[in-house]
């Protein structure tokens, strides 16, 4: 993360830095747009459940499909610093 900002800036990218921090900083207060947001913990559980849980399970289920949702290359974003 550190060597994303210090190229942004170094680019004179300090005005997206400032937009990018302000839209999260707003997503987390929010907590309809909370809810949706992607974290670590949630991540982690699909990945113990697909690693873990048996192949018919519900949870093995959400857990690929979640991990070929998240991983696939028309839901990568390209941003132009």
């Amino acid at each position: 993360m550190v060597g994303i900002v210090d190229e942004a800036l170094a680019q004179g990218g300090h005005d997206v830095l400032k937009f990018l921090i302000d839209e999260s900083s707003e997503a987390r207060t929010n907590p309809e747009i909370f809810k949706d947001l992607i974290h670590q913990k949630k991540v982690l559980r699909y990945v113990e459940s697909f690693q873990n849980k048996r192949k018919d399970s519900n949870e093995y289920k959400e857990a690929v499909h979640f991990l070929n949702t998240y991983f696939h290359d028309d839901n990568k974003k390209s941003i132009d610093l």
